[in-house]
Order: structure tokens, then sequence, then C-alpha cells
């Protein structure tokens, strides 16, 4: 009965598609005010408006600790001006609960964007970037790396995972989270992703979440969803939040897989020991 609705949900939403294409931006709606040593790989992702610009606080994307000199984000978060000057205009704030605010606060060397993804195109696969920062991260108890999901730990269908980040409070709002903000989704079964979905984008390379205790929103995007810590073994990174349908509870976020051949190669070649 659950997956008739999602169906029938989906059917309905996927005229309301949504990505960060158009504001470089994707609060966890119904989402649960946490403390960034609950996630501590979760970092925000801050961008100057011009060389001699403020730093914006409308324009965020947020990302995860792959380890102390790297952050794994989405490829629709950059833009050329970033892109090309990406020490003046870009910075990673890790271990702060706060929208830009405390933590630790590390400009970009550079951004190395999945090669198959194509910015602008709405039905683009392997919306995935890596942030090489200009200096490591001092990693703590609120600031720590995430380790990515083996094939065999894939989330089953209808299994629990976190995501969250510091993005609106509903959709079409202007009101940020003052703090981070996670919520419980689950995966929805890949036939069913790719059967609904599909009408609207290129499933390929992505995952479909649908909202247990809510959804990410815009401002959200290249946040993480995972596994979350269970018998002794540490949370996964399973997903990189490419969009969405709407944010609310009859809304479905889509993900890029880490576990995508091609995003797997994309990081054995890109990412650091």
């Amino acid at each position: 009965m659950a997956t008739v609705r999602l169906a029938a949900a989906c059917a309905v939403l996927v005229a309301a598609f949504w990505t960060a294409h158009a504001d470089r931006s994707t609060r966890a709606v119904n989402g649960v005010e946490t403390d960034i040593s609950s996630a501590p790989w979760l970092v925000q992702i801050e961008y100057r408006m011009g060389l001699e610009g403020s730093w914006s606080d409308m324009m965020t994307c947020a990302g995860s600790i792959l380890n102390a000199n790297q952050i794994l984000t989405a490829g629709h978060c950059f833009g050329k001006w970033w892109i090309e000057n990406p020490q003046q205009m870009l910075r990673v704030r890790a271990g702060a609960t706060n929208k830009q605010e405390g933590g630790q606060v590390v400009a970009a060397e550079s951004v190395v964007i999945h090669p198959l993804y194509k910015d602008g195109d709405k039905r683009a696969t392997h919306d995935v970037a890596i942030i090489n920062l200009a200096e490591p991260l001092k990693l703590g108890d609120n600031a720590q790396a995430i380790g990515l999901v083996a094939e065999d730990e894939m989330p089953v269908d209808m299994e629990t995972l976190h995501a969250g980040g510091w993005g609106v409070l509903a959709q079409g709002s202007d009101d940020f989270a003052p703090t981070l903000t996670t919520v419980k989704v689950s995966k929805v079964p890949d036939r069913l992703c790719r059967s609904v979905m599909s009408r609207i984008m290129n499933i390929d390379s992505y995952i479909c979440l649908q909202p247990r205790t809510g959804l990410p929103c815009d401002g959200d995007s290249g946040s993480p969803a995972w596994l979350p810590a269970q018998y002794g073994d540490p949370a996964k990174l399973v997903g990189v939040l490419h969009g969405g349908t709407v944010c609310s509870m009859q809304g479905v976020a889509i993900y890029t897989s880490v576990n995508d051949p091609e995003v797997q190669s994309f990081l054995k070649q890109h990412v650091k020991a």
C-alpha cells in the first residue's frame, strides 16, 4: 500500500521537479535541530558574490568531509566564476552547528566536477564534485570524515537513512534554517524511482528517497544522505543531494549514488589517500 501511495504521489509531483540549477542552492522541511557533533562530516559551502563582493547568506550548498583536504558535494553547486576563482570566491565551514557562524573556515583551492555532469541540463547525470581545500581541516569531535557505503551495504528498499543541511524552512521561502537540521528518509525501490522520475530526467546514477520525518529543500544541495551508525559500524555516506520534487511529506528527493560505477571511478581518481 505504501508503494502504491508513493507512485501516485510521484506521478503528480514530477511536474514540480526542482534542482538547484537556477539559484545554486537546493532547511530540511519538518527537520530536527541537530548539533554538528551528531553529523560531524557535514560542512557548509559559502560563496562570495564577485572577487571583491561580500559573502552571500542566501546562496548555499552543503557537502561531506572525505578527508582533511577534500569535500564531496554536488556539481551543480558551482558556476563558472567560482570554478575559475575558487580561492577568492569559495570557502568551506566545518564543525559549525549554526549557519555561517563558528567552526573552522577554510578557502577552496580547486573544484573538480565529474566529467559526465553537464551543468544546466535538466537530464544531467553524475552530479558530484570534489572541493580541494587550500589547507587541511583540523579533524576532531565536530569535524570528521565519513566513509562511503560499500556495494553490499547499500540500503534496501524502504530502509531508513538520515539527511540534513542548512536550507530553507519551506519551498519558496527565503528563511534559512539558523542551525543544522536533519530528517529521516527511506529508499524508494529503484524500479519505481526509474519508472516515475524518468519522465523528466535521466535517472541513471541516481537514487530516490522519500520522507519519513521530512525532506531536504532549497539550500541543501550537495548535502549527504547517510546510513546512521549502528551495530558497532560507523555512519556511511550513500548519496549526494541533486534535487527533488516539492519539499514536503509528499515529495521525493533525488541523490547521486556514491556506488554508481562512474562515480566510483571519479572518486578513485581524485580522492587522495
